[in-house]
């Protein structure tokens, strides 16, 4: 049984963790006072399949449900050789008051497994989707609480692997990208790697636990640079 894939439905979400206050649509500014010149906004990038790579608990998950589906897959496997046996035995008891019953046992064992499998696609398909999405919203927090300490308006999401010039699917992907240009102080993803590993008493320095060991030094977790 092959894991859902997410990718596909989160590639499509963006981090908006404020907004600047709405304009007055249609409305004079008063009488002897000038229009206010809108406030500049400050934006951060952050490397979501990054952080996905790197989660420790995240990692931990993925692990605890591969073990899971092996056993799953190695039970399955099981029972279909026990069916497979018994419908070997067909032949022997063919023209005896024996072989409707191990007929009907046969047809009932395949149908219940058959259930089974559908059952548990699903069950792990659902597992894998909450995975993700408590990945996600502490991910989310964790952006949400440090922008709102550093005056950051907008957290777009980007991707900064390299394009693979032999790979057209990796082409493609980068030509679009919907960040063409950004000064590498605006990327965040650094800063929130380093506060996830210290909340899960990772030293960012040598993350063991980690899925992957970054390419790059994390960030320390400074103020913005705006």
């Amino acid at each position: 049984m092959k894991n859902a894939c997410l990718w596909a439905v989160s590639a499509a979400l963006m981090l908006v963790t404020a907004s600047p206050a709405p304009a007055q649509v249609g409305t004079a500014p008063a009488a002897g006072r000038p229009m206010a010149a809108p406030r500049s906004s400050s934006v951060a990038l952050l490397n979501v399949a990054y952080l996905f790579d790197n989660h420790p608990r995240l990692k931990q998950m993925r692990d605890e449900m591969k073990a899971d589906v092996e056993r799953a897959d190695a039970a399955v496997k099981a029972e279909q050789e026990n069916i497979k046996r018994l419908a070997e035995k067909l032949e022997q008891y063919r023209g005896t008051p024996e072989f409707k019953a191990i007929e009907e046992e046969v047809a009932k064992r395949s149908n219940d497994l058959k259930l089974q499998i559908a059952l548990q696609r699903k069950e792990f398909m659902l597992r894998e989707a909450r995975m993700y999405h408590q990945t996600y919203q502490e991910i989310a927090d964790e952006v949400k609480y440090y922008c709102e300490q550093n005056g950051i308006d907008v957290v777009l999401r980007f991707n900064a692997d390299k394009v693979d010039l032999e790979n057209p699917e990796s082409v493609l992907i980068h030509v679009n990208k919907p960040v063409v240009y950004y000064a590498t102080e605006r990327d965040i993803t650094g800063i929130v790697l380093t506060t996830i590993y210290r909340r899960y008493g990772i030293d960012p320095a040598n993350p063991e636990r980690a899925a992957t060991r970054p390419t790059t030094p994390g960030r320390p977790a400074v103020p913005f640079n705006r």
